[in-house]
């Protein structure tokens, strides 16, 4: 018999054999462009789907400038799912702070660890070009990868804390300055799966536009919308 999870990943891998379509993203897709300077972002309602409790893998092409950040604290963020301190399942973020630090952060907040973050220093400049940035936890370890390539990790244990509230792309909470948490360049496709991804399986849909996806799969392709192309978790 099929655990939940491997029922899930066999779906997804049926529906990627048959649906996986594009060139690479990067060359593609349009994506969403944010300005640390103004509050703009994506948001999405609530659905228990957006904090999958199997595990979690979220994907995004990325491309960010430290240098024109505006002074002060700051938190360029990519995506967040509950936007109150303490509260949010996940979030994947820049780590400026107050000196432009060149970091990003994924951390996920569950029942056995509580929040619980690990780190890629990318150096400055170093996501300048587009970039494909995947995060992972499957209950016990957080991965964070790189074009492909795992580049952090870390413990934790138990499952996802879910306390409701939406999930944005392009910002986080509006604690402070109200664009203090918005992102600072562009992204594009962004991907949640409910299970944790193995490196080769990024490595082999990080270059396509992914669609129709089966077993909770949300897809946000980015072009010009705000549509799940696999779900019903549509953005405005």
């Amino acid at each position: 018999m099929l655990t939940k999870r491997q029922s899930l990943r066999s779906l997804s891998a049926l529906a990627l054999g048959c649906l996986a379509l594009g060139a690479p993203a990067n060359a593609q897709s349009l994506g969403a462009t944010f300005d640390n300077n103004i509050d703009g972002y994506i948001e999405i309602p609530y659905d228990a789907s957006l904090v999958p409790q199997a595990g979690i893998t979220v994907e995004a092409w990325i491309k960010y400038d430290g240098s024109t950040l505006p002074t002060g604290w700051r938190f360029p963020t990519v995506l967040r799912q509950n936007l109150n301190a303490g509260q949010e399942a996940y979030f994947l973020r820049v780590e400026a702070g107050t000196t432009k630090n060149n970091s990003l952060r994924w951390l996920v907040n569950t029942t056995g660890s509580g929040p619980t973050s690990i780190e890629w220093n990318f150096g400055a400049g170093g996501l300048l070009e587009w970039t494909h940035v995947a995060a992972t936890y499957d209950g016990s370890q957080l991965k964070l990868y790189a074009n492909g390539n795992q580049v952090a990790s870390g413990s934790a244990s138990g499952s996802l804390i879910d306390n409701g509230e939406v999930l944005r792309i392009g910002k986080g909470s509006d604690v402070g300055d109200p664009a203090m948490e918005v992102f600072n360049g562009s992204i594009d496709e962004v991907r949640l799966w409910p299970f944790a991804r193995t490196e080769a399986e990024i490595k082999s849909t990080r270059k396509r536009s992914l669609f129709n996806l089966p077993g909770q799969v949300s897809t946000w392709s980015l072009d010009g919308h705000t549509q799940d192309f696999s779900g019903s978790n549509h953005g405005s």
